[in-house]
């Protein structure tokens, strides 16, 4: 009987939880976590993630919440700050968790035991509140602010809402096109409107240098346009309940019936080509929103300089 080595068993041990966890079995991880030195703290890729970071980043909500159970339970058997280890990106389980599309226990659990997480920066200079406008999660922006504010002064507050070269929070909004947080923000902190980036930019003028990000409907037909104007931009009556939206009436325009033609048509799932036109129209609503009040409240106009000034001879 051959004997195996310790780096073998480990190989071995984390190729079964790393097959377990995109399997999405988690009675199988937990059970492997158990026999486990440092249980869900353990690593397991060669990019130094935990178990509990690639859970995260796999968005495996419900077993995120069972591992930090398990580790609730033992807790006296690992260190203090455990929960403080970054992979090679700098990312703390936070900063994975904010990528999350809901907020859920799991932050609440690590920010009771870990608040000094909200201020813990990844190697782009990134809080973890800073990954969640970036990747547009409105909620979990709501949330992580709000615990923001609860355990920061106002100074060690204001840091948060800023990367390591100056880029703010309204700018990652506005880059990664999320105009509807953007506005959020903008109008939540006011003082970041006239705020530069590394490049000298404001938000505003990031923001005019979209192009596509303000067209319209005149790029359809006669008839897809006709449907556009008339599209609803609010939720529908199942999306503001949390019922599933594949259950849903879709009212679509008809062409050539009147001003207010429309026929009705209960479907069992979603109209492809609706769908995308409301999206679309949202954008361009929230994008005019966002352009308007930023107009509005942005002076960086009133330091501008003759372009000759700026071309040596």
């Amino acid at each position: 009987m051959a004997f195996l080595t310790e780096d073998e068993r480990k190989h071995n041990t984390n190729k079964k939880l790393y097959d377990a966890l995109m399997k999405q079995e988690n009675t199988e991880v937990l059970r492997l976590c158990r026999g486990l030195e440092s249980g869900p703290l353990h690593i397991l890729t060669v990019h130094d993630d935990t178990v509990l970071h690639v859970a995260a980043y796999s968005k495996q909500t419900d077993l995120v919440l069972c591992l930090l159970k398990e580790l609730e339970m033992r807790l006296p058997e690992f260190p203090v700050d455990g929960l403080k280890h970054r992979n090679d990106m700098g990312n703390t389980i936070l900063h994975e968790i904010a990528t999350f599309d809901r907020v859920d226990s799991a932050a609440k659990i690590i920010l009771d035991r870990e608040p000094d997480l909200l201020g813990m920066r990844n190697k782009s200079g990134e809080t973890a509140l800073f990954r969640a406008v970036r990747y547009g999660k409105t909620v979990m922006f709501d949330f992580l602010d709000q615990q923001v504010n609860q355990f920061f002064s106002v100074y060690e507050r204001e840091a948060c809402y800023y990367k390591l070269r100056g880029a703010t929070i309204l700018h990652a909004a506005v880059r990664s096109e999320h105009f509807g947080l953007a506005l959020s923000i903008a109008k939540k902190y006011e003082y970041l409107v006239n705020e530069r980036d590394a490049d000298g930019m404001t938000a505003l003028q990031l923001l005019a240098c979209n192009r596509q990000a303000f067209g319209s409907g005149e790029k359809y037909g006669y008839i897809k346009r006709s449907i556009y104007t008339r599209l609803s931009t609010e939720p529908k009556a199942t999306e503001k309940e949390g019922k599933s939206p594949h259950h849903q009436v879709i009212v679509i325009p008809q062409v050539g019936s009147g001003e207010g033609g429309v026929y009705a048509a209960e479907k069992c799932y979603r109209v492809p080509l609706v769908e995308s036109m409301r999206k679309h129209k949202q954008r361009y609503e929230s994008v005019l929103k966002l352009a308007k009040f930023l107009i509005a409240k942005d002076t960086s106009w009133e330091c501008s300089e003759f372009a000759l000034n700026q071309v040596e001879p």
